[in-house]
This record gives structure tokens, C-alpha cells and sequence, in this order.
């Protein structure tokens, strides 16, 4: 098998919006970690513009001619985008319901966005995994 046989087989444009989750983390514990308990008036409203950042992905993925990614094992069709998307903002709503409650509580408000967007990828991809 040659690389652009197999490149052309994994496909890997089918998760984006899922890659754009994990920036999307990647970016909310990071700055947790630069700048501490002062970031938490914006860093739920970063993990908010990171899920829509992914919604809009799956929206260009809508319709998509080659669904099939990674040799079989994640399927981007019409279905799966669909809940990728459910998943994607029901996430974003739950993080604004939640500002507030977490940060009256005393509770990292980066800990619980980073907990619920590992809990986003997860779903995400599980959503489009193929049953075998």
C-alpha cells in the first residue's frame, strides 16, 4: 500500500471538529494555567467560541461525498454530523447556563469546561465511530 492510497483511506478531514474540541481544551487549560483564577470572566466564553467554531465545521461537512475515514472505523455521514452537532451545542448551552452557578460555588471554572469538553470529544467521537 503506498502513501497516497493510504492517505486518500484515512481521510482525516472527517474530524476536524473534533481536532477543533481539543484545541479548543488545549486553549482553556492553558490559559487556566498562565493566568490563573483571573481568566475565569472569559475562558467559559473561549470554550463556547470553540464549540461553535466546531458546529460551523460540521455544517461545511454536511452532505460530505467520502464519509468513510481511518480505514472503516469513523463514519462523517449526514446522521453523525447531526449528532456531533447536538452534542457540540448542547455542550456551549450548558456551559453558559453554568457560568454563573460555577462561579458562585467556588468551584475552577476551568476544571468543570475542561471536564465537560473532554466529555464533548468523547461523545463526538463516539457518534461517528462505525459498529463492526
Amino acid at each position: 500500500m503506498d502513501f497516497v492510497n493510504l492517505a486518500s483511506q484515512l481521510n482525516a478531514g472527517t474530524i476536524v471538529p473534533e481536532g477543533i474540541v481539543i484545541i479548543t481544551f488545549l486553549g482553556v487549560l492553558i490559559v487556566d494555567l498562565i493566568l490563573g483564577r483571573s481568566s475565569s470572566r472569559w475562558i467559559g466564553y473561549l470554550a463556547v467560541a470553540g464549540l461553535l467554531a466546531s458546529i460551523v465545521a460540521l455544517y461545511f461537512q454536511w452532505d460530505n461525498i467520502n464519509p468513510i475515514s481511518f480505514l472503516g472505523a469513523f463514519n462523517g455521514d449526514d446522521l453523525s454530523v447531526m449528532f456531533r452537532g447536538i452534542i457540540a451545542l448542547s455542550a456551549a448551552v450548558t456551559i453558559l447556563m453554568s457560568i454563573r452557578y460555577v462561579e458562585q460555588s467556588g468551584t475552577a471554572l476551568a476544571e468543570f469546561i475542561a471536564i465537560l469538553l473532554t466529555a464533548t470529544l468523547g461523545a463526538m467521537f463516539l457518534s461517528g465511530r462505525m459498529s463492526w
